[in-house]
């Protein structure tokens, strides 16, 4: 008889459990003076308030403030919102990021997916000369060796 009473307890809390499906929209790739954004969508299989944060991370790029949301989810009804973030400037070095929604409660859940920032990289260079004595009036030659294209 117990065994009866806890395999009908774990099927009810099984039926019970969260269940999420978050989409994140977002282009592959960002370049200079575009802003960085993405669609999302967020459904539950049940009625419930959630918190949760939408953030973009990437290692070397400015970094924007948390902003937790708290949302009542109808069961099977999405909810859809933007989520905007930096504007790309010269000074933010190409690398690959991560858009993720981050659910906070009833439970803890991350989805993500990664994107790139396409910029010209900040580059060192070195100067080559063909010598290093010259004469008044001569040529000097003068060249470099950089990563950089173009």
């Amino acid at each position: 008889m117990k065994k009866i009473i806890y395999i009908l307890m774990f099927i009810f809390l099984i039926n019970f459990t969260y269940a999420f499906n978050i989409e994140i929209d977002i282009k592959d790739s960002f370049t200079i003076n575009e802003k960085v954004y993405f669609n999302y969508k967020i459904t539950s299989n049940i009625d419930q308030l959630i918190t949760y944060l939408s953030h973009v991370n990437c290692l070397n790029a400015p970094i924007s403030l948390l902003q937790k949301k708290d949302i009542e989810l109808k069961a099977n009804q999405p909810y859809i919102d933007t989520y905007y973030d930096i504007t790309i400037d010269d000074s933010i070095e190409p690398q690959i990021c991560t858009a993720y929604i981050q659910i906070l409660d009833p439970i803890q859940q991350k989805f993500e997916k990664t994107f790139q920032i396409k910029t010209n990289p900040s580059f060192i260079f070195d100067i080559v000369m063909d010598k290093k004595v010259f004469v008044k009036n001569e040529n000097i030659n003068i060249n470099y060796n950089s990563e950089v294209e173009n």
